[in-house]
């Protein structure tokens, strides 16, 4: 038993939290919206941060920050295409989205392990605030602001939803698509919307999750997947509120796994798995999923 220090876990079940909270935001905005069970999701979270390793690493004068915007920018237009070309053709077939999700997710880490390798590389950090001493933890500077990052950005896009009139019509569309077809509201094209702003969510979670430890390697987007759907079994599909606090659940869970059993950071993973059955056993419809709906 590997001695413990609950602020550390305080702490960094909380930063690990904030960077799950955008990838389940993602995911569950994604089924909110279209009904789809996005299993490249956890894909679309590592293949960012390779885009922006390509942009401010291999490819030279590129400033770093510049260099993620970029990337960002690439993630939302390659969701876009992903959605027209290989989801949006199969709409309603359920099964052979989960096959072709499923298929993609391969293909981008194959092509990954094809053009980068199979070990983790290392990554230039944009944000550089080095570290800081708190109550005797030295904590990274980087965590901190992506932390508050996460946060803030999630309250956007919950905000979004709630407030602004295209999030109002994704709701509208979420709830009875036929009828806010009637209403002369485009599902298709929101659709769209969504699936970008979803791989938008997930590569910016992945970049949150990696810039901290300054590496990113081709097996994350498998641990990223599982986290992402024991967040959004926990908190209830299309809960946004579920999705934001179950973040937290599965932080916290894992956190305290690696730092109560020694070499516990081998089975972090058996954490977010053991929820995920937990509450498909007791709850199904998971915390906040009275009925499929997306909420605030």
């Amino acid at each position: 038993m590997a001695e413990i220090n609950v602020l550390k876990i305080l702490i960094d079940g909380l930063i690990r939290g904030g960077s799950y909270s955008l990838m389940a935001l993602g995911l569950t905005l994604l089924y909110g919206v279209t009904r789809i069970v996005n299993m490249s999701h956890g894909s679309l979270f590592m293949l960012g941060v390779y885009i922006y390793y390509v942009f401010s690493t291999l490819i030279s004068g590129i400033d770093p920050f510049l260099a993620l915007i970029m990337a960002i920018i690439f993630m939302g237009v390659f969701g876009a295409i992903l959605h027209r070309l290989a989801v949006h053709p199969i709409l309603g077939d359920d099964v052979a989205i989960l096959v072709v999700t499923i298929t993609i997710a391969v293909a981008v880490q194959a092509l990954v392990l094809m053009f980068f390798g199979g070990e983790t590389i290392s990554i230039i950090d944009p944000i550089g605030l080095g570290y800081i001493e708190f109550l005797g933890l030295t904590l990274s500077g980087t965590s901190i602001m992506t932390l508050l990052l996460s946060l803030s950005l999630f309250a956007f896009i919950a905000l979004f939803l709630n407030k602004a009139k295209i999030g109002k019509a994704m709701q509208a569309v979420s709830q009875d698509r036929e009828a806010a077809m009637l209403m002369g509201i485009n599902a298709n094209r929101l659709y769209t919307l969504a699936m970008i702003l979803s791989a938008i969510l997930a590569s910016i979670a992945g970049f949150f999750y990696c810039l901290p430890i300054r590496m990113v390697g081709p097996s994350i987007w498998f641990s990223a997947i599982t986290s992402a759907f024991a967040i959004v079994i926990l908190g209830g599909l299309g809960s946004v509120k579920g999705s934001l606090i179950g973040s937290f659940v599965i932080g916290y869970a894992e956190i305290t796994m690696r730092e109560l059993i020694t070499e516990g950071g081998a089975i972090v993973p058996i954490a977010p798995l053991s929820v995920m059955i937990v509450v498909l056993i007791v709850r199904p419809k998971g915390l906040f999923g009275k009925r499929v709906e997306m909420e605030d």
